[in-house]
């Protein structure tokens, strides 16, 4: 069940950053606000997906790929840039807001007030490491652009630059977020297990937004026939 629910999860949200990616950039920073909001409130709540134990959060997050690609690919390296930033602080000032409802006095007594730290309980490690995860986006953008710009032959294609940024930005975020939020706090064995099975699974779900950039170049290239008949 919980893979049909992931499937779905996932062709709801590459249709929506489609729509978006032909609708206008500006509506492909909403995903991203999404996103940020959505990785926070679900990065505790795991669940089994094929074998492999995740966070309901992963799908959410793994789309920013495809939508940072859209950006590169339709409008520039800038506008990735932006959103990449965009989402750093987003993700910045979520944790601070989150952080100053503690200092509260809920109206539904302590037991509630205990209920709410517990699901939005955000510790500055974890906290420090998304900022950092958010900010490590630049590499998909950048490994992306270089080759559209400077790629020779097959290297050039579509395909080949929208996985290999996938593959390297997933590996160095995994790796560089799971060191900052755990290395210390959990044995080393089990973090270096907990960083590969979401490496395998983020690949899984890469390879699946490669054939979507595909649809995504087709929307736009809709959009341009139609502005030109219009």
């Amino acid at each position: 069940m919980n893979e049909i629910i992931a499937i779905i999860s996932v062709l709801f949200f590459a249709g929506w950053i489609l729509a978006a990616c032909r609708a206008g950039k500006e509506f492909l920073f909403v995903f991203g606000t999404f996103s940020v909001v959505a990785s926070n409130a679900l990065f505790g709540y795991e669940v089994s997906i094929f074998g492999m134990v995740t966070t309901w959060a992963v799908f959410a997050y793994c789309l920013n790929f495809l939508a940072i690609n859209c950006l590169t690919e339709f409008y520039s390296k800038k506008d990735a840039y932006n959103y990449v930033i965009n989402m750093a602080v987003i993700q910045l000032l979520f944790c601070l807001y989150i952080v100053s409802a503690g200092w509260l006095d809920l109206f539904g007594g302590q037991n509630y007030k205990q209920a709410v730290e517990q699901l939005y309980s955000i510790t500055p490690r974890i906290t420090l490491a998304a900022i950092v995860a958010h900010l490590l986006l630049f590499i998909d953008a950048s490994v992306y652009r270089y080759f559209k710009d400077h790629g020779v032959g097959w290297m050039k294609e579509l395909w080949f630059r929208a996985t290999l940024s996938a593959l390297v930005s997933h590996l160095v975020i995994n790796i560089v977020f799971f060191t900052i939020a755990f290395y210390g706090v959990i044995p080393g064995q089990t973090l270096i297990q907990i960083i590969l099975s979401n490496i395998l699974i983020k690949y899984v779900i890469s390879l699946a937004e490669t054939p979507l950039m595909y649809a995504a170049r087709w929307v736009m290239n809709q959009k341009k026939v139609l502005n030109y008949e219009i």
